[in-house]
């Protein structure tokens, strides 16, 4: 655990950084398709993400040491 002062100074540290956002122009210049393409990656990963993570729970629920691996 860190001493009282130093944990002061880092939120003091934090507390002075800037937030810098990005400039929307770089989204907006991207073709509708490449957007669509990156939108359907990004729900493909999620859904690979979910089936997986459910794959897990059958797998230990209930205990059967035959499907964990």
């Amino acid at each position: 655990m860190l001493p009282t002062g130093v944990k002061e100074t880092q939120l003091r540290e934090s507390n002075s950084q800037k937030v810098h956002p990005q400039p929307m122009e770089e989204a907006l210049n991207q073709t509708p398709k490449a957007l669509e393409a990156l939108v359907s990656k990004i729900f493909m990963n999620i859904s690979s993400l979910k089936s997986a993570y459910i794959q897990l729970l059958v797998a230990h629920t209930p205990y059967e040491p035959d499907k964990i691996q």
